[in-house]
């Protein structure tokens, strides 16, 4: 996933599976510090994920197949 961050845009790597809600710390990336301008602090990105209100016939076809198949695959390694 691509973040602006001040003036540049970074690439962050989001592993699967992951939830919204999560943050991420990006160690020296934020803010220079108050007492010492040439070190940075850490700047955090959260993950919000948005799920469309308004699908297709064909998507909606396609989520509860998802839904179906992630229950089965998750049923079978319980």
């Amino acid at each position: 996933m691509n973040v602006a961050i001040f003036s540049k845009v970074l690439s962050i790597p989001i592993p699967e599976g992951t939830d919204s809600g999560k943050i991420f710390r990006l160690k020296g990336l934020g803010m220079p510090l108050p007492n010492n301008a040439t070190e940075k602090g850490d700047a955090y990105v959260k993950v919000m994920v948005q799920v469309p209100k308004n699908l297709s016939p064909e998507q909606k076809k396609s989520f509860i197949q998802f839904t179906e198949l992630n229950t089965h695959s998750h049923a079978k390694s319980l």
